[in-house]
């Protein structure tokens, strides 16, 4: 049980430093209502909505370089 708490914990923490805590939580919220995700554990969910929120914000960050 310790390595989902741990889990969390870390995503939380990633989330809360980049900044894109709304985002994440609006990823999570739009999630409830996609079949694809209806028998997803709260692990998957928070996990897919972190990787999708870290990629769009990589894609940010690239274009701004550019």
């Amino acid at each position: 049980m310790a390595s989902n708490e741990d889990f969390f914990y870390e995503i939380y923490n990633s989330v809360k430093e980049r900044g894109v805590s709304d985002s994440f939580y609006k990823q999570l919220d739009k999630m409830k209502f996609q079949d694809k995700h209806k028998y997803k554990s709260v692990r998957d969910h928070w996990e897919y909505a972190y990787d999708k929120i870290t990629k769009e914000s990589l894609k940010e960050s690239a274009q701004i370089k550019s």
